[in-house]
């Protein structure tokens, strides 16, 4: 568990970094840029393996959900007085325990549906098979050709 909270902190520092740098351009941006650089800088690292968040205490919660709040101000540019609801509800942002919640009953569901997830892997159209080759001791992979000349 030590590499993951020491993962979840590095984390941490990431996002309150490019926090503070979306800040200071914030005054140079419309709000539709502002969301699109929050959302793929800030926003990703959030979500970025979220369902190993779903035993995490609400202490560790409680800062991913400080640096969702702190980003969500920033795009909007609302002082920290501002209640944060209705701004995560204008950008559409769930806040993160439900984000959390959401994604890993997704998660259940997509591989419950699944009746057999070999027979899935394999019988698909870009199966790799592994081929050795003359030069080397190992085993490589091979993609098959596929004609695209449609």
């Amino acid at each position: 568990m030590r590499p993951f909270i020491y993962f979840f902190y590095i984390l941490v520092e990431i996002c309150y970094y490019h926090i503070c740098k979306l800040h200071c351009i914030r005054p140079y941006l419309d709000s539709s840029t502002a969301c699109t650089i929050a959302t793929s800088i800030v926003h990703s690292k959030l979500d970025y393996c979220n369902s190993l968040y779903y035993k995490l205490p609400k202490s560790q919660l409680s800062h991913l959900q400080q640096i969702q709040n702190s980003v969500a101000r920033t795009v909007v540019e609302a002082p920290n007085s501002y209640h944060i609801t209705p701004i995560l509800h204008s950008l559409n942002w769930l806040r993160i325990p439900k984000c959390i919640k959401y994604i890993s009953s997704d998660l259940s569901t997509t591989f419950s549906q699944l009746p057999n997830l070999h027979t899935f892997i394999t019988s698909s159209p870009f199966n790799l098979r592994p081929c050795s080759t003359h030069s080397q001791q190992t085993t490589t992979t091979r993609v098959p050709n596929v004609d695209v000349s449609n």
